[in-house]
């Protein structure tokens, strides 16, 4: 069973009360966690651009850091993990989310607009089309719709998201 944590500043170390969740790769209701690095994590490093590089840099051990680091492993606690496999989790569930912001947060930084960009390199991807060179690269290109989308961050995240809790609840021992 998966249970999301609930936002530190609002309840301190609670688990927000979730049931029993029968956890399968790639069923949508299958991993409650996913809501909290989705809706909390990502929204609030978005507001705060520099706090991925921070978190990075060096890892907090406030009161406020001690409570998320505390829902974090009580959400993945009582799944037949030990300590380790616990704390490796949780890394790569925050390792994900982070990379993820700053990426986006630098591609802001740049000035970078997708639509912008995609118009400019219009050349260029025609003449890779008609080169007929890189036959996989040119179907992605022609079939593609998500580089199109204005909603294109938040949709990556959120597949990527997926990914990685559903590898993750793939791997948890056997109950």
């Amino acid at each position: 069973m998966l249970r999301p944590p609930s936002h530190p500043a609002s309840q301190p170390a609670r688990i927000r009360p979730a049931g029993v969740v029968t956890v399968t790769p790639s069923s949508p209701a299958s991993n409650p966690v996913r809501g909290h690095p989705r809706r909390i994590s990502r929204a609030l490093m978005l507001r705060r651009p520099w706090f991925p590089a921070a978190a990075a840099a060096r890892p907090g051990l406030g009161p406020g850091s001690l409570r998320w680091l505390e829902a974090w492993l009580r959400a993945v606690d009582g799944l037949g993990l030990g300590p380790d496999a616990m704390l490796a989790a949780v890394s790569t569930i925050q390792i994900f989310v982070h990379g993820s912001v700053a990426y986006e947060v630098a591609q802001r930084a740049a000035g970078y607009d997708a639509k912008t960009w995609l118009a400019a390199q219009g050349a260029y991807g025609d003449s890779i089309i008609a080169s007929g060179a890189h036959p996989t690269l040119i179907r992605i290109m022609v079939e593609a719709e998500g580089p199109h989308r204005a909603d294109q961050n938040e949709r990556l995240f959120a597949y990527g998201l997926r990914q990685v809790l559903d590898g993750l609840a793939a791997a948890l021992p056997e109950a």
